[in-house]
């Protein structure tokens, strides 16, 4: 990259800062019955308050950028305090190329600081041109307060069968004071005012769960249970913050309608415990889901300039049925040295659904897609070595591809795929003594990438992204 022909065209700094206090109380009682029935019962409060500066960006362009006449000369790279590139993995290997000719030199981390002091700025003709509206949006305080109360009964209804059932209920109140702009008037002009979200809703959540043992080394379990999860404080915000450095520029939007997400969930599974350590296991799940949260992203056209919206929204009802296995075995049975081997493997595949209301020419209709994150097949594998005092474990670890962002106003063609990924991990350790070990951790050894594409076609990629191996060695002393 050429030093002089890299020039400084806009400078932007943004703040972040978040700060949470929680306060809890809690009461548990236990009743022994008899040696076959136990209660418990129990309340717990939790509040929370979350102050939150998000979003705050300060933009900076020079006169030149803009047209102003006599705005001094954009600054080249090659008038700043540059250092050396970082060291280690070739650059860009992942694209299996040599792009080392793009390369360039950064400015050194005093340069960063100096480029935004107010001398600089002036000599070199920025302008402060930060989004007011957007930075006053993006400032809200929430408390959240929830009570909760459970109660649930162990019985051993008989020699072979265990019952566990209850409930658990949550009352959550909850209250974000933001604000709201809106325009007006003829010239139009951005009026920022105060906005006030309240989200109130109880959770009544059911549980019951069997255990059936078939003999003393297999069982069978059965549970039906009704969970949820509530939307992020960040989420529920009524503002939304601007970042014009990417490309496309983005907009990120609260959603202050934003609703929790409830699941009815029904699990059974099968155990059967080796003689020796390990264990074998499989079963089926499903989950019936509504109001699942996910991110909408869409274009927005500005004065202009097009923006990438992005904003959580509710889902209609949604399922998820699958099954999964695995293994835990040692192979003691094999003679001498082998017999310190043994294999771990589990497998699940994952078959969701979800609606994705759409309009287009006046009239409604849904697409079917997978659920956002989801994965249809998921493995892990390890094979491992455990001696006397050396412990080795090679693993393998598989995700398969899912849909990370939808577009409700585009189409299926313009969802946000996540690529397959197969990471490979190793560790070691070995005990010098007692309190003495050495050991080694090495994760993503063969530098899988993260590659994001549009549309389910793997041609049309949006992103690719290498994080490189990692790891650490070292001695671990346990003093006591």
């Amino acid at each position: 990259m050429n030093p002089n022909k890299l020039l400084l065209s806009q400078l932007v700094i943004a703040k972040l800062d978040n700060k949470e206090h929680d306060r809890i109380a809690r009461a548990n009682v236990k009743f022994d019955l008899n040696e076959n029935i136990i209660l418990k019962a129990g309340a717990k409060y939790r509040t929370k308050d979350r102050n939150s500066t998000y979003g705050y960006n300060a933009v900076y362009l020079p006169g030149t950028a803009l047209g102003i006449p006599n705005s001094p000369p954009l600054l080249a790279l090659s008038q700043l305090s540059t250092g050396e590139p970082a060291k280690g993995v070739p650059f860009l290997n992942g694209m299996n190329g040599n792009y080392d000719s793009y390369v360039m030199n950064p400015p050194t981390k005093d340069q960063l600081f100096q480029m935004f002091s107010p001398e600089f700025l002036q000599q070199n003709g920025f302008g402060d041109f930060s989004n007011a509206e957007t930075n006053a949006t993006s400032v809200y305080t929430g408390e959240e307060n929830v009570f909760a109360t459970y109660a649930m009964a162990e019985i051993k209804a008989a020699e072979q069968l265990k019952i566990v059932a209850g409930f658990r209920n949550e009352t959550t109140r909850l209250t974000l004071n933001g604000s709201k702009a809106t325009k007006s008037g003829t010239p139009a002009a951005t009026v920022i005012s105060p906005s006030v979200v309240e989200s109130n809703y109880n959770a009544f959540l059911p549980m019951l769960h069997l255990k059936y043992n078939l003999s003393p080394k297999a069982n069978l379990r059965f549970a039906y249970t009704r969970s949820f999860i509530r939307p992020n404080f960040g989420d529920m915000s009524p503002g939304s913050s601007i970042d014009n450095t990417t490309s496309p520029n983005r907009i990120t939007r609260g959603n202050p309608d934003l609703k929790p997400t409830f699941s009815h969930n029904l699990d059974l599974m099968g155990e059967y415990y080796f003689s020796n350590i390990g264990i074998l296991s499989g079963g089926v799940f499903y989950k019936k889901i509504s109001d699942i949260v996910f991110q909408d992203s869409s274009i927005l056209n500005l004065n202009g300039t097009d923006y990438m919206v992005t904003q959580a929204k509710n889902l209609q009802d949604s399922h998820v049925l699958g099954f999964e296995a695995g293994i835990n075995k040692r192979l003691d049975f094999l003679p001498g040295f082998w017999k310190g081997f043994g294999v771990e493997f589990n497998y699940t595949f994952i078959s969701s659904g979800v609606k994705v209301p759409r309009t287009a020419n006046g009239i409604s209709y849904f697409d079917k897609t997978t659920l956002p994150n989801q994965s249809k097949n998921l493995f892990n594998a390890i094979l491992y070595y455990e001696g006397n005092r050396l412990m080795v474990r090679l693993a393998g670890n598989y995700r398969g591809k899912s849909v990370e962002t939808i577009n409700q106003n585009l189409g299926p063609q313009y969802y946000i795929w996540s690529d397959k990924n197969f990471t490979i991990d190793f560790s070691a350790s070995y005990d010098l003594s007692k309190k003495v070990k050495l050991f080694i951790e090495l994760n993503n050894i063969s530098n899988e990438g993260l590659r994001l594409y549009m549309g389910d076609n793997r041609k049309r990629v949006t992103s690719a992204e290498w994080y490189g191996s990692r790891g650490q060695m070292g001695i671990r002393w346990q003093m006591f």
